[in-house]
């Protein structure tokens, strides 16, 4: 079943809320698919975790109200008839590589689940009547990753554009992910990704390395949006704050920019050509540019 929580209420509530309703029954401290000998075997266990509503077609849903506010999209998303969910459970193939760098081994395995009713319905829950699932590469993970952190942070600015509540959530968010970039976020993605090995050895991968870099770019641009409306709103007792997140941005920048020219260079390709004897030379050389829960 997929269950619906209650307003406000963590995971450890709702668990204890459902262990409450069978005392005698044992929570299952994994999220994979139970052996034979537990689902046949004479007692009793509650397998729970949480998923993500996953509307099929998200943009229908907004085809008629293509203005409506941030906050409305998602609560539309998420809580309006929704038979579909999400669980992503992250596995490693090769524990050396990950050891080396994180990125390049963090697989998941996406588990589509497609419930009898669709939510909000009269009671709390809903049957799981079909169940699909599909393995995710770790430069889909890293696409992924960066697009969903692009789409938060345009919403923040959306948010906070004018606004004179509390920015703090903002400020957390902005300078996690400005630092966290600078200090080897994107290194580790470029590492892992971004070298040209990778594409020799994964050339079915072209697509999703251009996504990557296209999201890397986007996020420059998103970032440059949000210290602009973070700049209008901070107080000045976080000015020191505002110039470290710009001079951090500048040096992210600089950064993607040179990597990019770099290829840019890399994809050039010498060509020779005999020119007309002259004077000076007789050779030139031509350079051409390239809260939910399942249980």
């Amino acid at each position: 079943f997929i269950y619906c929580g209650n307003p406000l209420e963590r995971i450890g509530e709702f668990t204890e809320r459902i262990q409450s309703k069978f005392p005698e029954s044992q929570l299952m401290k994994t999220t994979e698919k139970p052996p034979p000998e537990v689902v046949n075997g004479p007692g009793m266990m509650i397998q729970l975790f949480m998923v993500k509503p996953s509307p099929e077609d998200i943009d229908s849903a907004f085809k008629s109200h293509p203005n409506l506010p941030a906050n409305l999209r998602e609560y539309r998303k998420s809580m309006i008839n929704v038979n579909q969910f999400l669980y992503k459970r992250p596995f490693s193939k090769d524990k050396a590589v990950r050891k080396e760098n994180e990125f390049k081994d963090l697989w998941t395995m996406d588990i589509f689940y497609i419930t009898k009713e669709p939510f909000p319905t009269i009671t709390d829950r809903s049957e799981i009547i079909q169940t699909t699932q599909r393995e995710v590469t770790p430069v889909e993970n890293a696409v992924h990753t960066i697009k969903s952190k692009n789409i938060e942070l345009s919403k923040l600015a959306e948010q906070y554009k004018g606004s004179s509540e509390n920015a703090s959530p903002f400020t957390m968010v902005l300078s996690g992910t400005i630092d966290a970039a600078v200090s080897g976020g994107v290194e580790n993605y470029k590492k892992a990704f971004l070298a040209p090995e990778y594409l020799r050895a994964n050339p079915k991968d072209k697509k999703f390395v251009d996504e990557l870099c296209d999201a890397f770019t986007t996020q420059l641009d998103v970032l440059s949006e949000c210290i602009v409306v973070h700049a209008s709103i901070c107080p000045e007792s976080m000015q020191q704050l505002q110039d470290h997140l710009e001079e951090k941005l500048k040096e992210l920048k600089e950064s993607w920019l040179g990597d990019q020219q770099k290829q840019t260079d890399a994809k050039a390709t010498p060509k020779e050509t005999e020119a007309e004897p002259d004077a000076d030379a007789s050779n030139k050389t031509i350079v051409e540019e390239g809260g939910w829960g399942r249980a």
